[in-house]
């Protein structure tokens, strides 16, 4: 074996490692935004992309996480599990319906829920299908968006149609702290457009492979370089969160791209 060979083959060793770590371990990513939109503060947990996933039994790990932050509601923001019929989806089920138990739990699509809805709605969870709640407590207007198939086209950008959200969606309310559970992060500026002022998203998985925490290699649609892919975005006075997912398919590869659960706090701030 020549010192080439050498070379190359502890490269892949070690990037099976870091592969192998990244996948089995979460962190906990925080984020803190003012808004004079609201009355009181908020603490929000965004779960995304967990695809089935299991840490502990009964996700007993991601349990204990959320149960310490005590949070004011739970936004799962799609692909909560695989459209894949040898999946079995019960232990994910189960983990939602004890989350539904101890908080209001919001839930927004993905593209691998639409054939699961019947299932979903009986975990508890209230799901926003293409609808907008005004949650008064809290002053916020949360909203699902149920994007159509082809806006998760693999390998291309398909435009959205003009007028597609507002077709789509309930009416904005701009007076209102809108927050928008829109799964695939790229129409970003449609978003703004509609008038969210966060938008809460996941589906790259933060890029598969990250380098220095910020350059991402390729997404599950395998789109290079996605420009949105993990953290907090702003646009022209919109927000956008974007989750790196807390699970994996299609790519079964994480490296140095920990899985992540959000922690949002909402602060009141006086106008």
């Amino acid at each position: 074996m020549n010192t080439t060979v050498t070379v190359l083959f502890i490269i892949i060793i070690v990037f099976c490692f870091i592969s192998y770590y990244d996948n089995h371990r979460f962190k906990v990513s925080r984020y803190h935004l003012k808004t004079s939109k609201i009355e009181r503060n908020l603490k929000i947990i965004v779960l995304a992309d967990l695809h089935d996933k299991q840490y502990g039994t009964d996700n007993v790990q991601l349990l204990n996480v959320i149960q310490d932050e005590n949070p004011d509601l739970i936004i799962l923001a799609g692909d909560m599990v695989t459209a894949d019929k040898n999946t079995s989806h019960f232990k994910t089920f189960s983990f939602i319906r004890t989350l539904s138990l101890k908080y209001p739990v919001y839930y927004g699509f993905g593209n691998h829920e639409n054939k699961m809805k019947s299932s979903i709605e009986d975990t508890g969870a209230i799901i926003l299908d293409n609808k907008g709640l005004f949650i008064e407590e809290n002053s916020i207007h949360l909203i699902g968006l149920n994007l159509d198939k082809k806006y998760f086209a693999k390998g291309k950008y398909v435009a959205m149609e003009k007028n597609y959200l507002n077709e789509k969606l309930p009416p904005s309310q701009p007076d209102l702290f809108q927050i928008l559970i829109a799964h695939n992060p790229i129409y970003f500026k449609e978003y703004q457009k509609w008038g969210a002022d966060l938008s809460v998203s996941g589906h790259v998985h933060g890029g598969t492979i990250r380098l220095f925490n910020k350059l991402a290699f390729i997404s599950p649609s395998f789109h290079l370089f996605p420009k949105y892919h993990g953290g907090l975005y702003e646009e022209n006075g919109c927000k956008m969160l974007v989750s790196r997912g807390l699970g994996m398919h299609t790519i079964p590869i994480r490296i140095f791209n920990p899985a992540d659960l959000l922690v949002l706090q909402l602060e009141a701030e006086k106008s």
